[in-house]
């Protein structure tokens, strides 16, 4: 195997690191992760013997980094690239595939996510897709069965990897494009029974939150509060997003969890907000850290010319 694609959330970490992040570091620290260390021991072993490692993480590049540096202090002498970013992930590993020159055949994709499996197996059916579930054992059952397994050295190890990483430094990630996938969602006014689900999300959520206010409980009680759930063809992703509008019908803030941004149902809850409130604006606090939600309020402007 030329090079291993794989996941940051919930593959080489036991959770989302931007709404868990706290709760990670505790179970890094109490070593209550053995599947996600010996996942991560297996991919730089096979580094030392000349694969290609390449993080493809829906984070941030300054998050994907200090996620890392939990994992592994050196990840920085052996690790070929990190692809961050909200486009599609087959997208993306097609793209890097073509950089880099090498056949998907000779490549492996390892990813939790239900819907990143399907949309990369469909678009690149050469490519060896392994789900992780937190099953080291299971993980290497895959790679054996399929005669992925090979302990041979490479020659020119660190010469291949650096021109590697010259290729890829110049990458550049175009606009974000959603993976086509069915869900259907549902969405609450003023549903209590949810609104211990809102304060975790304030608190939590950096990268799709557009006013990056933290809720207390008056906030709840003083303004109206839509939350919608999601079902997909791969399970129900439970309680995902929330929206808060004032007496004025002024939109206050619009997040939503990143395990559910790249299928376009932000824009659909949107929209049938819209259709209530025909908001005037949009708030948005810009950070280093929410590019998905700035790219969100950028189109949501050309469509309703909000301000």
């Amino acid at each position: 195997i030329k090079c291993y694609f794989v996941d940051l959330d919930n593959t080489l970490i036991p959770g989302v690191w931007e709404e868990d992040k706290e709760d990670i570091k505790s179970k890094y620290l109490q070593n209550n992760v053995g599947n996600y260390r010996n996942l991560a021991s297996f991919l730089k072993m096979k580094a030392s013997l000349g694969s290609q490692v390449i993080i493809v993480s829906k984070n941030d590049l300054a998050s994907i980094r200090e996620a890392l540096n939990m994992i592994w202090a050196d990840w920085n002498n052996w690790l070929t690239h990190i692809d961050s970013g909200w486009n599609a992930k087959h997208l993306r590993i097609e793209e890097l595939l073509n950089q880099l020159n090498i056949g998907a055949n000779d490549c492996i994709f390892i990813d939790d996510n239900p819907i990143e499996i399907k949309s990369v197996k469909e678009a690149i059916p050469p490519l060896n897709v392994i789900q992780w579930q937190n099953s080291y054992k299971d993980f290497l059952h895959f790679i054996q069965s399929n005669h992925l397994f090979e302990d041979e050295v490479s020659t020119y190890i660190e010469e291949r990897r650096h021109q590697y990483r010259e290729k890829l430094n110049s990458r550049i990630n175009d606009t974000i494009q959603a993976t086509d996938i069915n869900f259907k969602y549902n969405l609450f006014c003023n549903e209590k029974a949810h609104f211990k689900r809102v304060l975790e999300l304030s608190k939590k959520t950096n990268q799709f939150n557009l006013s990056k206010n933290v809720l207390i409980d008056p906030d709840l009680k003083n303004h109206t509060i839509y939350t919608w759930d999601c079902y997909t063809d791969f399970g129900y992703l439970g309680v995902i997003g929330y929206a808060i509008v004032d007496h004025q019908n002024s939109l206050l803030n619009f997040v939503m969890s990143c395990r559910a941004i790249g299928f376009k149902l932000e824009y659909d809850v949107f929209e049938s907000l819209y259709q209530v409130h025909e908001f005037k604006k949009i708030p948005l606090k810009k950070s280093d850290r929410n590019s998905v939600a700035q790219d969100f309020v950028k189109k949501i402007k050309m469509k309703y010319a909000i301000n």
